[in-house]
């Protein structure tokens, strides 16, 4: 996992500095808003090694959590969540 993010890049804005987050020699990931990674990279990371119904419920959890974090809510929305 560490080795996967260490090779992560994106463009400039929140996620771009994530590779400088990972310490693969301490075996830990410092100074990372623990929401990137639970809203964008929890059900990437782990699509290749979960079952397709236990991938699809994290990416629904991730999407939710998505949700009601964001700046602007709807009402409409939210009541579909």
């Amino acid at each position: 996992m560490l080795s996967w993010m260490k090779e992560l890049s994106f463009p400039d804005g929140y996620a771009s500095n994530i590779s400088q987050c990972v310490k693969k020699a301490q075996c830990k990931v410092s100074n990372m808003k623990s929401h990137v990674f639970m809203q964008r990279l929890l059900p990437i990371a782990f699509r290749p090694y979960l079952p397709k119904p236990l991938w699809e419920s994290l990416t629904e959890l991730s999407v939710f959590f998505r949700n009601i974090s964001a700046t602007s809510l709807n009402v409409q929305h939210m009541e579909l969540l």
